[in-house]
């Protein structure tokens, strides 16, 4: 049996809401492609800044992740990607594993960056069958005015079109405002989206192939197997 603890870093209550869940099953789905045999997933660390954190993001993260190291083995960071992915990586996430490359020892965790192009909302929005059971609709997507999956990664701002299609699906129920509300949507949608249909978004995609390399990197006998 395999045990794995991951520990994630992001943004905001949105992210927090949404991406362990969602990163959780993916983790899972990976382990099975590779074949790992009896594993367990434990519910991921929520990893925050602590009192007096250092200013620069990347140190934050390096930061709470050292703090808490022994309640993990493998991280998950979260950035938004804000159109440049590969700047926010360079700038934000990167930077944080390298810092903890020389704290921790090898082979004792490994990182996966965890980066839309724009921002997560565009995962929110990919899978339109996740959307309906979430929020109890039968509306379709063009009536919620959903973009498709393939689209939602080209999409400038996600955010307006999300807010919409839950307003359109809730009605006066929903309030943007209220953010208790927003966070159980968000664990819904995460709990139903589905993998095959978020492999669509490049940046999912991205995320999966990460999410292999680091689980080969914890468990290299496993290359073997593929």
């Amino acid at each position: 049996m395999r045990y794995l603890q991951p520990a994630f870093y992001g943004e905001g209550p949105s992210d927090y809401a949404f991406l362990p869940r969602l990163l959780l099953r993916l983790c899972e789905q990976v382990l099975l492609d590779l074949g790992c045999g009896p594993f367990e997933v434990a519910d991921p660390e929520m990893l925050n800044d602590a009192e007096g954190a250092p200013r620069r993001r990347s140190e934050r993260v390096a930061e709470a992740a050292f703090k808490a190291r022994d309640a993990w083995n493998l991280l998950w960071v979260h950035s938004d990607g804000a159109g440049d992915p590969d700047a926010a990586r360079a700038t934000s996430v990167q930077p944080a594993f390298d810092l903890l490359a020389q704290r921790l020892p090898p082979g004792s965790w490994a990182g996966v960056a965890v980066i839309p192009v724009r921002e997560v909302e565009a995962w929110v929005l990919a899978d339109g069958d996740a959307l309906r059971a979430a929020l109890g609709v039968s509306l379709d997507d063009v009536a919620l005015g959903l973009p498709g999956a393939s689209a939602c990664e080209g999409l400038a701002d996600p955010k307006p079109p999300m807010e919409q299609a839950f307003k359109t699906a809730l009605g006066r129920q929903y309030r943007p405002g209220r953010g208790s509300g927003l966070q159980d949507i968000l664990r819904a949608v995460a709990e139903r989206s589905r993998c095959e249909t978020l492999r669509s978004l490049p940046s999912f995609r991205a995320c999966e192939a990460e999410m292999r390399s680091a689980l080969l990197q914890l468990y290299p006998d496993l290359a073997s197997r593929r």
